[in-house]
């Protein structure tokens, strides 16, 4: 094992409990925004949902365990690749593909879809493709990985919240549009702070490894929006939907991922580094390319 495998990142439990609660809170702010119609436009155009779901859910893990085996990198490292992976998508695709003048309706549907599957895809995933790395093994067996203690933590912080949020803006939309805005604002602040606070807390720990971290996580993430792009063109989708399925297969729900590392793994450093670093550059390579294809 590397030094990298060893650092341990730590937080007080009720900042975490705070971390939990903002996390389904963002959810819950998202999914105000969520219409039945997002949900039927999976019968209107269901070859491109289909493609989407297949892209992140079956693609994404995938080439992401053929990344692993080809570079080697640390365990830690390359668990927090494949967890970041099996994570479902983030919802900020959506305001991305906007921008990019990719297919909206489609981008929403997709992000729900995978955030409702997330309960079960995400340990399967997980656990399924880390399981085929041989190297991976005698540092999976030091975690008591349950796939059920699992599934119920991404139920209740992801699936609920959304949940919730559905019924809210179905039953109550006139409250709905009122507090949706401030919601995200305030959750979004809060979240941003915490991964500020945390890098800077435990600062000593990530130095020396940044520009490993770094590395990875832009050829990973590069990797992911490029066979998210040529998938939908090799499936044959319209333009839009093609530059749609870059965003859905690029950008992963990483907020997620950190909880999980912290309640699963013990904060293992390596996991913690890649998925924090990912939360920050997904966001700059993905208005990057929604502003180059907004240009073309």
């Amino acid at each position: 094992m590397h030094e990298i495998d060893l650092v341990k990142l730590h937080f007080d439990p009720n900042v975490l409990r705070f971390l939990n609660f903002i996390l389904g809170f963002i959810l819950f702010g998202i999914s105000l925004d969520l219409k039945l119609d997002d949900f039927r436009n999976i019968l209107i155009m269901p070859k491109s949902v289909l493609v989407g779901l297949i892209g992140h859910s079956v693609l994404l893990p995938l080439l992401t365990f053929l990344l692993v085996i080809i570079i080697k990198p640390h365990p830690s490292l390359a668990l927090g690749m494949i967890l970041v992976a099996a994570c479902p998508g983030g919802h900020m695709a959506n305001f991305m593909t906007h921008t990019a003048k990719g297919n909206t309706a489609l981008s929403v549907s997709i992000s729900a879809l995978s955030t409702l599957l997330a309960a079960f895809l995400t340990p399967f995933n997980f656990q399924f493709w880390g399981s085929k790395v041989p190297y991976l093994q005698d540092i999976m067996k030091q975690f008591d990985l349950s796939f059920v203690e699992m599934m119920q933590t991404v139920l209740v912080l992801v699936v609920l919240p959304l949940l919730l949020g559905l019924g809210c803006a179905i039953k109550f939309p006139n409250f709905a549009n009122k507090i949706k805005k401030p919601i995200k604002i305030l959750s979004l602040l809060f979240f941003f702070g915490f991964l500020v606070l945390g890098i800077f807390a435990n600062y000593k720990s990530f130095q020396g490894f940044l520009l490993l971290v770094a590395g990875l996580v832009i050829l990973h993430n590069s990797l992911a929006l490029l066979s998210g792009f040529l998938f939908g063109k090799l499936c044959r989708l319209p333009y839009a939907d093609q530059k749609t399925m870059a965003f859905e297969v690029g950008i992963q729900n990483t907020g997620l991922g950190l909880i999980l590392i912290f309640n699963f793994f013990n904060g293992l450093g390596g996991m913690a580094m890649i998925a924090a670093f990912w939360g920050v550059w997904h966001m700059v390579s993905g208005f990057g390319l929604s502003y180059y294809f907004s240009k073309k």
